[in-house]
Order: structure tokens, then C-alpha cells, then sequence
């Protein structure tokens, strides 16, 4: 051990010399008594000098305990297990439990640097017998295990999980999400892959709390099991949901098709609010597949109503007056002609007086050349086509006056007033295109009822905010403009995101390139890392770690020769130097080597935490 004036350095896993002095003090003490059972000492004498010796062997075992526990803990590779009795045990108000750990500072940064210098055979010596963690499983014995917590509170800054495929992401998900639902919060959960463990934990999670009907569940997979959901039934404005909509469509932020899209799909929106009906995925695949014909012609007569109460004798007169002058072309139908005369009605007798955007646009939309506007609005149609094909139109197009369909109907405003466990899976192996789609319109929702809670009040007792706790599995999958608004504002109306990815780059292609990623990343205050096999997101994460001073002891030792008068002498010497080094918090190698279901965590209130997560069982 080394002392200087403001700290003490201690060469980590030096050899346990306290251990090895034990075991000399207690083959000392046998020899003792065997001596003086041979001579026939004088047994007080023999006695007291037994008791002297086995007390120092005594004294230095306790002293080498902790090096021999220190070691054994290193090589302990073996899976951990929890159920849920004893979670609940874990659990503290406010707090989240995320396994068994310690805090990551200079002493553990400086062993795992050690560890890493010398490599682990030296250190611990030949690996486990049984490891069934892999990596660096030495990681969880740096030092001893306690409980670890992260606040709630802090937590509402978001949090991102990274790690790679079979890391433990998902089996932490379980941790995490049990605990929340356990503690009576609103949860909802976008799984792209659909897995069954976490959706059944989910459940019984419910089930535990005497809540069963609390869970609900919307998958295609299982459309006889699923809710519906309307993921159109919020808004406070028309162009609300254009937007929403239009945000599915791939584009790089200044694509004027997107632009055009969105002016056809509000011209409709709005006239189908004029009338009365409400929007639904089905109803607006049918308005831009077959046209404003049929809306437009709903439309003017609801418009001219409002207008004077005798429109009806008026356009008579009209069209007595004007008819012949007024035609819809060679070869239109009945109904064609009839919009045709009360197009130019409104146009040269009503908007005088009575002008109404929604008209307006509808009447540019029916006049424009329809060959060239299906090709204007190509890229619209797939969009909608996903999202009404096969049992989606009946899972996301609700037909509410539907009586022999007994499957509930959800929307983001209900499930967050009845406080569900809401588990959304996409079945993305299966179809990706559509799942990212659902994902993405979803999470839209969510962003405009957001926006009604930040704006209007919550959904809670007496209007106060609820917690409410967004866990998006593979995010990569569905992030889009409307997650990021959620990521942004979304604190303010008691919503907290939970994401997992797998790297940067996978967020990177979603978003459409490095800075957009890096604005959705930057909204989040937590990031917890499993195993990293990517290379710029372990740059990414320990860029957001801090530096550390790691210390490393270095010894010199020096022989010469030399006279001295006629006398031949030698010279020996031997030095030690304390080298201290700003480096990452964690070394960049061990990003790669985190074992399975061991996690590093930077937490918003300034902890970096390491944790190995148990499985839990039911």
C-alpha cells in the first residue's frame, strides 16, 4: 500500500499475503502442539504459546476474508432468479429496484482496468466450471452486491436501455414493467416482436393485483383476442389528423408530395366532420381511392343549409335559369352532373355570402384532374392501405354501431383515463412494414393526447396528471416525429418513455440520418447498457460517461557496478511511481464483454450504477 498526501492506492488483486501468513500462523500452531506433546513441555507454557499463535492465525484469516470472498464472488457466472413475492419485497415507494449491485466509481473503474491490464486468469484464475452468463462475468464481483434503486422522480426524464440481441433487455422489461404495473401505473407497451413471456407477465401482474381487467391486449396475430383501437378518436382540430397520417409517410421533411397528401386528406377530414361523420382510417381510404365525389355531395347541401333554410328552392330557380350553361361533360353520370350544377350554385350565388374552406377545398379537389391527382397521391394510398388491409379494418376502423362485435374499443385518452396495462404487439417478424406502421400512428395518438393533458388537465383525481409509462421494445422499429414531440414535451403531462434499441445506427435509419438521431437521444436523461457490439454506439455511450482519474502502480528496480578506489562495488535500486491517468469512466473493451443480464446505468441524478438482473418467475 501506498500513501500520498491527499489519498492511499492499494494495488488491486494483489496476491493474498494475509491468507498465506494464516496458513503459516495454524501449521505453526500444529507444530507447537506436536513439539510439545513430544517433549513433555510444560503444557501452561505450551498452551499460552498455542493460543498466541492460533490468535494471529485467527487475526490475519479475518484480514484475508475479504480478498478470498472478493475472488469467489468474481467467479460466481451463474443466472440469478427472482419471483414475484419476493420483488414485491424489493420494492419502495417512489423507487424502482433494478437488481443487485454497486455504485461505479474510481474503486470499481480502477479493478476493472486492473482486471483488464493483467487479464482475468491472472486475477482469478481459470474460468468457472459453470458460466452461463459469458463475457466478462468477473464484472458483477468488482465489489460487494446490494440493492439498487433508481428514483422515480428521475425517471421522468426519460430513459433508453441499449444492448444487443439476447443481451437481457427484454427480461429487464419484465423487472421493470412488473414493478410499475405492481404499483397501480398506467402502462402501455409496443413490442415489435410480440414476446409471450413479457405479455403473459404483463397479465399476471394484473391478475396478482386482483385487477384482471386492467390488462388489455392488441395484436393482428390474434384478432379474436385483441381490442379494437381507434387511433383517430383524439384530436381537438381536423388537421390534427392529416398530420397524423401523413407522419407514416417516408419522407426527408421537405417532400412536396407529403405536402400534397396532406392538403387531399384534410380537404376530406374536414368535409367529413362538416356532415357529421366521424373520420376513421376506413372512411378516408375510401375518399382518396374513390374521390370527393360522394363527400362533396353530402357536403353542399349540409353548407347551403346553414346558408338559408330555402337553398333547396333557390338552386331550383338555379338551375331552371342556369342549367343548360352549367354541364358536367360528355358521358357523366346523374350524380356527376348533379355536384356539377351545385358546384357552380355555391360558386356564384352562395360563397358570395357564405364562403367555407372546407367547400372550397373539396371543390378544388373534385375539379382537379383525377388521373393526376392518383398520381399526386401515390404515395399516400399504400399508407392506407396497410392500416384498413385484412383484419386491421376491423382493428383499427371500430365500427361502433357494430352490437354482434363484443371485443372492447380502446383509444390512447381511454386507456390512460382507466388507468389499463396495455400491451400492443406488432407482430413485426411477420410483417414489419405493417407493425412499424401501427407503431408509429399509435404513438401519434399518444402525442395528441398529450398535448390535451399538457393543455386541458389531466386524467386523474380532481384533473391531476397521472404517471404514465411508455415502454417501446426495439424502438428503432417505430420511432417517428410524434415520439420525438414526446420525448420533447411529454414530461409535462406525466408521460415517461422507456426505449430499448439495439444501436445508434438502427435509430439512425429510422430517423433518416445522424443528427436526427442524436435530437431524439438527446431528450432522454437515463441510459441503461446492456452488452454493445457496435462500435459507434459504444463511442456514443461512453462519450456521455464521464472521465475518471485510474490510477496504476508502477515499479522500477536498477543494478550496476562501479569503483571505489581499488574496491569493486555493485548498486541496486527500486522504485515506485503512482501514475494517474484521465480515462473513460468504463474501458471501451468492456462495452462488448458485459455479460447477459448484467446492466452499466447513468441515472439522471448523477449515479453510475452496476446491477446484474434477475429473471423473474412466476
Amino acid at each position: 500500500m501506498i500513501f500520498t498526501a491527499k489519498d492511499e492506492y492499494e494495488v488491486p488483486f494483489r496476491p493474498n499475503f494475509e491468507l498465506r501468513s494464516a496458513i503459516v500462523w495454524l501449521i505453526a500452531g500444529a507444530a507447537a502442539a506436536l513439539i510439545g506433546f513430544a517433549s513433555n513441555a510444560s503444557w501452561p507454557m505450551t498452551g499460552m504459546m498455542m493460543i498466541f499463535i492460533l490468535s494471529m492465525g485467527v487475526y490475519r484469516g479475518i484480514q484475508a476474508w475479504p480478498r478470498w470472498a472478493e475472488i469467489r464472488r468474481m467467479r460466481d457466472a451463474t443466472l440469478k432468479f427472482i419471483d414475484v413475492d419476493g420483488l414485491q419485497e424489493k420494492m419502495q415507494p417512489g423507487k424502482i429496484w433494478l437488481g443487485r449491485g454497486y455504485t461505479w466509481d474510481k474503486e470499481a473503474a480502477n479493478k476493472a482496468y486492473s482486471v483488464l491490464r493483467r487479464g482475468p486468469s491472472q486475477v482469478i484464475g481459470k474460468e468457472p466450471k459453470i458460466n452461463q452468463i459469458g463475457g466478462a462475468y468477473w464484472l458483477q464481483g468488482l465489489k460487494y452486491a446490494q440493492d439498487v434503486y433508481a428514483s422515480e422522480k428521475f425517471l421522468e426524464g426519460h430513459t433508453v436501455i441499449v444492448g444487443t440481441t439476447g443481451s437481457g433487455k427484454t427480461r429487464l422489461y419484465d423487472l421493470i414493467l412488473t414493478q410499475l404495473i405492481l404499483k397501480d401505473q398506467c402502462v402501455i407497451v409496443i413490442d415489435p416482436k410480440g414476446d409471450h413471456e413479457l405479455r403473459e407477465n404483463m397479465r399476471r401482474a394484473c391478475e396478482r393485483l386482483g385487477q384482471p381487467e386492467r390488462f388489455a391486449m392488441f395484436h393482428p396475430a390474434y384478432p379474436d383476442r385483441s381490442v379494437r383501437f381507434d387511433p383517430l378518436k383524439n384530436w381537438n382540430r381536423g388537421t390534427e389528423i392529416a398530420t397524423r397520417i401523413t407522419d407514416l409517410m417516408a419522407s426527408d421533411g421537405s417532400d412536396p408530395f407529403r405536402d400534397i397528401a396532406w392538403n387531399a386528406l384534410n380537404s376530406g377530414i374536414q368535409g367529413m366532420i362538416e356532415v357529421g361523420e366521424k373520420p376513421s382510417l376506413r372512411s378516408i381510404r375510401a375518399y382518396i381511392e374513390s374521390g370527393p365525389g360522394d363527400l362533396i355531395a353530402r357536403v353542399l347541401p349540409v353548407h347551403f343549409e346553414t346558408w338559408s333554410s330555402d337553398w333547396n328552392q333557390r338552386f331550383r330557380m338555379f338551375c331552371s335559369n342556369e342549367g343548360e350553361s352549367v354541364d358536367a361533360g360528355k358521358g357523366a353520370s346523374e350524380q356527376d352532373q348533379q355536384i356539377t350544377k351545385m358546384i357552380a350554385f355555391y360558386t356564384d350565388v352562395v360563397a358570395k355570402t357564405h364562403r367555407s374552406s372546407v367547400v372550397d377545398g373539396l371543390v378544388t379537389a373534385y375539379t382537379h384532374n383525377r388521373e393526376h391527382q392518383q398520381k399526386l397521391l401515390a404515395s399516400l394510398v399504400p399508407v392506407l392501405s396497410k392500416m384498413t388491409a385484412d383484419v386491421l379494418d376491423e382493428l383499427l376502423s371500430p365500427r361502433y354501431d357494430d352490437l354482434e362485435d363484443d371485443r372492447p374499443v380502446l383509444d390512447m385518452a381511454k386507456v390512460i383515463r382507466e388507468n389499463k396495462v396495455f400491451y400492443v404487439g406488432l407482430d413485426s417478424l411477420a410483417d414489419s412494414t405493417v407493425g412499424s406502421s401501427i407503431g408509429s400512428i399509435l404513438l401519434a395518438d399518444a402525442a395528441a393526447v398529450s398535448g390535451d393533458i399538457y393543455n386541458y388537465g389531466g386524467y386523474g383525481d380532481e384533473g391531476e396528471k397521472k404517471s404514465v409509462w411508455f415502454c417501446i421494445d426495439e424502438a428503432s422499429e417505430v420511432l417517428n416525429e410524434p415520439a420525438v414531440r414526446i420525448l420533447n414535451k411529454g414530461r409535462g403531462s406525466g408521460m415517461r418513455a422507456l426505449l430499448a434499441t439495439q444501436t445508434l445506427s438502427d435509430v439512425e435509419v429510422r430517423m433518416g440520418d445522424k443528427p436526427s438521431a442524436l435530437q431524439a437521444l438527446g431528450n432522454i436523461n437515463n441510459k441503461i447498457i446492456l452488452r454493445l457490439q457496435d462500435g459507434d454506439t459504444q463511442e456514443y455511450i461512453a462519450k456521455s460517461m464521464p472521465k475518471m482519474k485510474v490510477e496504476d502502480l508502477q515499479t522500477g528496480y536498477r543494478e550496476g557496478t562501479g569503483d571505489f578506489g581499488e574496491v569493486q562495488t555493485s548498486r541496486s535500486g527500486y522504485s515506485e511511481t503512482l501514475e494517474a491517468e484521465e480515462l473513460e469512466a468504463v474501458p471501451p473493451p468492456l462495452f462488448g464483454e458485459i455479460p447477459n443480464l448484467n446492466i452499466l446505468a447513468t441515472l439522471a441524478d448523477g449515479r453510475m450504477m452496476k446491477s446484474e438482473v434477475p429473471i423473474l418467475q412466476y
